[in-house]
């Protein structure tokens, strides 16, 4: 069997992959604490947009058990944690790749001034947590035209 071309794309994301694992590794290391085995909050993906007056914030959360996850609003942050649990966990398993990641998640979100954890409706579908946000009557949203350099060092406004 001939080995595969090169193919940079695949390379670039191997490379990418191997320094988030360093940098992992390196946020990790307890560099001389007193705690070895401090947690790591890893941080989940999210997604959030504004539909007809609401943000909708959808975080990632496969693995997680809804039960176990808290949400808090704190001034104009909204904080999500939770874990995950790995269960088939072995000493003598020596990984060749890994992308999962368990234990602590957070993810710390900034919200619109004026919100109350009551406020707030959430749904749970297929591992993603949907929170909906009513945006207050007293909060404009609004779009933020763009200067780009022309080729003289002119500025133009951005349709």
């Amino acid at each position: 069997m001939a080995p595969d071309a090169w193919n940079p794309a695949t390379e670039l994301a191997r490379l990418d992959h191997e320094f988030v694992d360093l940098i992992d590794h390196f946020m990790r290391h307890d560099w001389g604490e007193a705690r070895p085995n401090a947690p790591v909050n890893h941080l989940p993906p999210v997604e959030s947009f504004v539909d007809g007056g609401r943000l909708v914030i959808r975080i990632d959360l496969p693995g997680v058990d809804p039960s176990e996850v808290a949400v808090k609003v704190n001034d104009e942050l909204l904080t999500v944690k939770g874990s995950r649990a790995n269960a088939s966990e072995r000493e003598d398993r020596h990984f060749v790749h890994r992308e999962i990641r368990c234990g602590n998640l957070e993810r710390v979100i900034s919200i619109p001034k004026g919100v109350t954890e009551k406020d707030l409706s959430m749904s749970w579908r297929n591992g993603v947590l949907e929170i909906i946000i009513p945006i207050p009557k007293s909060t404009d949203i609004k779009k933020v035209p763009q200067q780009i350099s022309g080729r003289e060092g002119e500025s133009e406004g951005c349709q």
